[in-house]
Formats: C-alpha cells, structure tokens, sequence
C-alpha cells in the first residue's frame, strides 16, 4: 500500500528448484474505490494454500494485522533489516536474471513501478530499499512482489505438507 493509501497491492513468488522465482501481481485495487476489508477475505480464502503473508512495519497496510490475525492469517512482519535483505534478493535476483515474471502488459502496475522505481540508502552499511516517497508512481506493486519473494525464500511453512503428530 502507497503511503497515501489509495491502492492495494498483493504481490506473490514462487520459488522454482532451479533457482529462479516467478513474480507478479495478483491483485491491484483501488483503497477510494473498494477500500481494504477485500484484502483480508482474499487473503483469509487462500491463506491453507500459502506458504507466507508478508507486511512491512512501515507500510500502511499494517493497519490489516488484526483482522487478518482474527482469520487466522500468520503474517510475517518485515523489520528494517528485512526489508533491506528482501531488496537486495531482489535486486541479485534481476541481475543473474533469475527473476521471472508475465510481460509488461499483462502486469502493467508492476512494469510502471519498475520503471518508476529509484533505491534509498537504509543505513551506512550499503543495504537498500525502494523509494516509497517522493515519487509520482505507486511503486507498491514492485513492494509487494520483493516481499512476496522475501517470503518465499524465508518461510518454513509448506501448505499441502502431510503433518505428523507426535505424542
């Protein structure tokens, strides 16, 4: 979500064995027209089938945390050093071209964040992050996938997984 609340983006990664991931936006809506409460029940429908929900601390989208914790979503809230080790995957992931992703005019918010996208400094130690202000594009769409990879990447859950119980 941009930091003027217009838009919501849910962002997703699919982590292949060969190492590459394919991203992209599922779904892009309009906060002034269909407001946020779609979020959480879209969200809440898939969340058996994924693997991770991924926020970051700074976004407004924290405002979904306890109505996505009432559906039983776990979401992953991404910290400042997170959000920097997520950027700078995706960033590697660009270079080595292991980034996937359906072409620009099927996913045209995310090809207007990438193109509009420029980096900020999140520290003295090199690490980075897309530049959310100051921009007169929404880069959210670019946000949600960097973090959709993050997830993919970091969670230990598998959905569809056969679990054992022990006693």
């Amino acid at each position: 979500m941009p930091p003027d609340r217009g838009a919501l983006a849910i962002g997703y990664a699919i982590r292949k064995p060969d190492g590459t991931a394919l991203v992209g936006v599922e779904e892009y809506r309009s906060t002034g027209t269909q407001g946020v409460a779609w979020a959480v029940e879209w969200l809440a429908e898939r969340w058996a089938k994924t693997a991770a929900v991924v926020v970051d601390a700074q976004s407004p989208a924290m405002s979904l945390l306890p109505d996505l914790k009432a559906r039983h979503v776990r979401v992953t809230v991404t910290q400042t050093r997170d959000l920097g080790a997520a950027t700078g995957r995706m960033l590697d992931m660009i270079r080595d071209r292991k980034i996937l992703h359906l072409p620009d005019a099927e996913q045209p918010q995310l090809a207007m964040a990438v193109h509009g996208a420029t980096l900020r400094d999140l520290g003295p130690n090199g690490a980075v992050a897309w530049q959310k202000k100051g921009s007169d594009v929404d880069i959210s769409p670019l946000q949600a996938v960097t973090l959709a990879l993050h997830g993919a990447y970091t969670t230990k859950r598998r959905p569809g997984r056969k679990q054992k119980v022990m006693i």
